[in-house]
């Protein structure tokens, strides 16, 4: 068994994770198209340290409801960021655009 002062020292040589821009803002558009009647994505990141800031417009098929599609993609980028990226989101802002 390991003592747990030994377990610290070792997570301090490991180093550290850093997400990449570009590799979170596929992520969260990945994420965001995983949605029942998403369509097509686009988003913006700001990454400050371990948070993030993300806005991304996201297209819905006519006749889905717009405000459900927005709760469900806002609650899945916060869900995957944390679970793929290790890094917590600030505000999410969603914007709804439909189309046919």
């Amino acid at each position: 068994m390991v003592a747990a002062t030994e377990v610290d020292r070792d997570v301090d040589r490991r180093g550290r994770l850093e997400v990449r821009t570009r590799g979170l803002t596929h992520l969260v558009e990945s994420a965001a198209r995983e949605v029942p009647g998403v369509r097509s994505t686009e988003a913006s990141v700001t990454v400050q340290g371990s948070r993030a800031r993300v806005a991304v417009r996201i297209r819905v098929a006519y006749g889905r409801d717009l405000d459900a599609a927005a709760r469900a993609v806002r609650r899945a980028l916060l869900e995957r960021a944390a679970d793929l990226a290790g890094i917590s989101l600030g505000p999410v802002d969603v914007a709804v655009e439909v189309v046919a």
